[in-house]
């Protein structure tokens, strides 16, 4: 089976002065449909370097990144935007929620993003029924009217996952999304995430520091002094369940 997302060869400098910071060395590697991919390494490693130019936030100086067998540098600056926009989905660590906007009406912003204003008149009941039923998909039915300021960190992430979601992307990426959060409710989010990627069929990359997080991923990758290590973990097995994995 082909990688829906692949990266050949990717190398990222960056220039301070007469300096130069080389941040990734020629990484290359794949992300199966399907799939939870944790990518580690220690601080300044290249980590979030290579989930931005892997969700064409960012673009790598030299190499490649192909999406379902479309090269990015082929793609226009408006084509990136739309595949940002329709098909990916980001999460954070600092949230990035509007506070002047009430729980729902953040989740319902990546819709409204590219919609004029007739083609919104036409679009909004059935956004608005999208946004409520994502609300409920991560637990926060009873919070849609609630200011980001009024939500607990963890409830925080659930809407951004949610509105992460809202435009049916195939792959979401997360950059240490329980950065900010306790054990538990770090815990609660890898839930969620699980049950997105077994439920709705979504692909995540993950970029994190939590062991606990990646030890439950289909695959980790190391990242270390920009190159990916050749170090994999394997799939966790459920400590619960005896079964075979199928």
């Amino acid at each position: 089976m082909s990688d829906l997302l692949a990266a050949e060869n990717l190398h990222k400098r960056y220039f301070d002065g007469s300096s130069e910071l080389h941040v990734l060395r020629g990484v290359s590697m794949g992300v199966g449909a399907g799939e939870i991919l944790v990518i580690m390494g220690p601080s300044g490693a290249g980590k979030s370097t290579l989930l931005h130019i892997l969700g064409a936030l960012d673009t790598a100086d030299e190499g490649e990144v192909t999406y379902d067998g479309l090269g990015f540098s082929s793609l226009s600056g408006s084509m990136l935007a739309g595949l940002r926009n329709h098909h990916f989905g980001f999460v954070f660590q600092f949230f990035h929620l509007l506070p002047d906007l009430r729980a729902i009406e953040n989740v319902m912003l990546p819709a409204m993003i590219d919609t004029g204003v007739f083609a919104w008149l036409g679009r909004k009941r059935a956004v608005l029924e999208r946004a409520k039923e994502l609300m409920e998909l991560v637990g926060l039915g009873d919070r849609m009217r609630h200011k980001p300021g009024k939500l607990s960190g963890g409830e925080r992430q659930r809407l951004a996952i949610a509105r992460a979601l809202m435009n049916r992307p195939r792959i979401v990426f997360c950059d240490e999304p329980t950065g900010n959060l306790d054990t538990a409710t770090s815990n609660d989010i890898f839930e969620l995430i699980h049950t997105l990627n077994q439920d709705e069929g979504l692909t995540f990359v993950i970029v994190t520091h939590n062991k606990q997080l990646a030890e439950r991923a289909d695959r980790v990758l190391h990242i270390i002094d920009g190159q990916i290590d050749g170090i994999q973990l394997e799939p966790a097995q459920d400590p619960q369940s005896d079964e075979e994995i199928h």
